[in-house]
């Protein structure tokens, strides 16, 4: 019984190992997919927005969103800089540019 905390520490250490080289590899296929994306400007309309707060007491995270809607009806949800959330608003008309999953800019039409 003397190797089997070994063992256990082994495959924990494994495990965690495994999960870092997935995430790795996830956000390297993530960046390829938008860097090989054409860089669109679209007109589109704002038709919501949200904000998740992760952590607790040692810190948090704040991840904002924006739902865009296209001219052709579909719509979708990006995630966005603070910077472009703060400034758009839903009902919102203006041209999206962006490329894959990442906005480059927002700029409203008034």
């Amino acid at each position: 019984m003397e190797i089997l905390p070994f063992i256990i520490m082994a495959v924990v250490g494994l495990l965690v190992v495994g999960i870092f080289v997935l995430i790795i590899v996830s956000l390297i296929t993530t960046f390829i997919r938008n860097a090989s994306s054409p860089r669109l400007a679209r007109e589109v309309r704002v038709v919501g927005k949200r904000l998740y707060v992760s952590g607790g007491k040692n810190g948090s995270s704040t991840y904002y969103y924006a739902t865009f809607e296209f001219s052709d009806g579909s719509r979708e949800e990006f995630g966005v800089s603070s910077k472009i959330y703060g400034m758009v608003a839903e009902g919102d008309f203006g041209t999206l540019h962006s490329q894959g999953t990442y906005v480059w800019e927002f700029n409203r039409r008034i």
